[in-house]
Formats: structure tokens, sequence, C-alpha cells
């Protein structure tokens, strides 16, 4: 291939051959060969041999060198963490405890009824002759109203006429509602269960100012000289037979001989 024109070389040889020129009319031209004529570009050379992108017989293709501008190009900034969604769980609520349901007190039914109205007078341990010392008439221990509340005491000693008809009272439990009611308050929880809220009251003491009195007269046991004289152990009351609710209830207390003292 020709970089410029080829035909001011080739016409002394053309001038020689004639037959050349007459091959060229017949075929040369349609194979691709430039005709006389044809527009050249600025530089000379024929049109279509000029594009960039033509490289001739022999020559290597240009390499494009990539000029460094001196920029450096920045690094691709990571992709922005996503903290994670930190779950907080509801506080634990406290559970509701089970509800328990306490034991229903024993219920006592009262008995016969004694008496109607037996004025109550109060007394406790002491030497004096009026009080009559720290045992009961049998020479057992002297229970008080408030070791009873306390559940220190299984009853509370009493003390009554003892002549006559009355000598069969002794050793009987007794039910006074008018103080099962007053003192109800001040009874411990344990000894509302075991009784139902009762208080058993013993016959096991007697004195001079009870002979010939019946029930009329009927003195509780108390622990202290106060507690003796309460406006609530001073009153008329209802008296009641219990002894048959109570005596599988309390045990009582026999000297060797089989004496009750207790």
């Amino acid at each position: 291939m020709f970089k410029s024109n080829p035909l001011p070389v080739l016409m002394p040889v053309l001038n020689d051959r004639p037959w050349i020129p007459a091959l060229l009319a017949l075929g040369l031209t349609g194979c691709g060969m430039p005709e006389m004529g044809d527009a050249e570009t600025v530089s000379g050379e024929p049109a279509g041999l000029s594009s960039p992108h033509y490289i001739g017989v022999g020559e290597e293709e240009p390499v494009q060198e990539v000029v460094d501008s001196g920029e450096q190009n920045e690094p691709e900034a990571a992709p922005e963490e996503v903290p994670e969604e930190v779950v907080v769980s509801p506080p634990e609520l406290p559970t509701t405890p089970p509800v328990i349901t306490p034991a229903a007190p024993m219920k006592i039914a009262l008995g016969k009824r004694l008496s109607r109205s037996t004025k109550l007078t109060g007394y406790y341990p002491h030497a004096s002759l009026m009080q009559g010392g720290f045992k009961n008439r049998f020479g057992g221990r002297l229970f008080s109203l408030e070791a009873f509340l306390a559940g220190k005491a299984p009853y509370v000693t009493v003390a009554l006429d003892y002549l006559g008809s009355m000598k069969v009272h002794h050793k009987k439990f007794f039910c006074i509602p008018a103080l099962e009611k007053a003192y109800a308050e001040e009874m411990a929880p344990s000894v509302r269960k075991k009784f139902g809220g009762r208080i058993p009251f013993k016959v096991m003491d007697t004195g001079g100012a009870f002979k010939r009195k019946g029930f009329a007269k009927l003195d509780v046991c108390h622990s202290t000289r106060a507690g003796a004289w309460d406006a609530r152990s001073q009153a008329k009351v209802e008296i009641y037979d219990c002894h048959a609710a109570f005596k599988g209830l309390i045990p009582s207390k026999k000297t060797s001989s089989g004496v009750e003292i207790e």
C-alpha cells in the first residue's frame, strides 16, 4: 500500500506497457483503488487513509499515554455502619403470690347456759390473804387470762363457790361470751385458730368470799393487779357450760394418785 499518490511513480511503467491501463480500466477501480480525481485530505493523503483508526503495514498500534494529573484518587468511603437495634425487654413483672386461704377456726358451740347474770371480779397471784397466794385450791398453777391470750397457758383459772350443789362445777370448763368479745383483739392468731375465738375458763379455785354465792359471783385470774381491776373484768355476764367441747382439747394434769390439780 502507498501512503502518497502512486501514479507519478507508475506512469513510466504504464507508458512501456500499454496493456496495464486497460486492465486498470477493467477492474482495479472496482477493487477499491482510488480513481484519479478522488478527493484528498488536507495533508495530501487519500480519503480514508488518514483515519485515526488506520494502521499501515508494519506499523504498530500507537499506545495511548495516560497522563497522570497528579491527583490521587480518594479511597472510597467505607459504608456507614448502621448500629444494631437494641431490643429492650420489658421488665419482668412480679408474679402474683398464690392466695392462701387460712384454715377456718374451730367452731365451738356453747353448751347449756348456767347463769344469766354473774358479777365478775378479778384477782392475781400474790402472797396476801385477799389474793390467795400462787397456787389454786388443789395445789396446781394459776393460769391468767393474759397468759392464755398470748398462747402461754392452756386455759384461764377462775374461782367459784364450792359448797353444796356448786361442787359439781369444779374442774369444769365454762364459756363467757362477753369476755371473749371484749378481749378478742388481744388473742394471738394461733390461739384463735385452735379455739375458734373461745376462751376456756376452768373452775380450779375458791375462797371465803364465794361461800353460798352460787353463780352470783365469779373471780377471773389475771397476771397483774391492773388486769384484775380492768373494767372488762368487773361486768355482769352470762355463763355457759363448755366442758364437753374443751375437755378433749385441753389435757389435765394429775398427781401420781390421780388427783387433778390443773
